[in-house]
């Protein structure tokens, strides 16, 4: 379990925000890093979830963004599950069940 309050004291808890406030809690990243030799500081692929609106009593919507690395530590958004089950790929805001969105600006929806 993953768990995450805008707080900073341990146990203490300030409710996330998520993008209708300008910017999203990050709720937890999983990370892959490889050595080149002299440390592992050397980012390759994440999976960070993200709050998506700001928290209400007992409720939190989220979505997962999955990241890679061409080089060096430069993280790009690849994929993103929105809180509605809506999936895009090249897009962070899906506005359909499957959007992909290429380099070149063509959509497919």
């Amino acid at each position: 379990r993953i768990a995450k309050s805008k707080h900073g004291t341990i146990n203490s808890h300030t409710a996330v925000t998520g993008a209708t406030s300008g910017t999203s809690s990050t709720l937890g990243t999983i990370g892959w890093y490889g050595s080149d030799g002299n440390d592992f500081d050397n980012g390759a692929a994440a999976i960070t979830v993200k709050a998506s609106t700001n928290a209400s009593s007992n409720s939190v919507s989220g979505r997962m963004v999955f990241a890679t690395s061409a080089s060096g530590n430069t993280w790009t958004d690849r994929m993103t599950i929105a809180h509605d089950g809506m999936v895009g790929i090249g897009t962070e805001v899906p506005s359909n069940m499957l959007q992909i969105r290429g380099g070149n600006g063509n959509q497919f929806s």
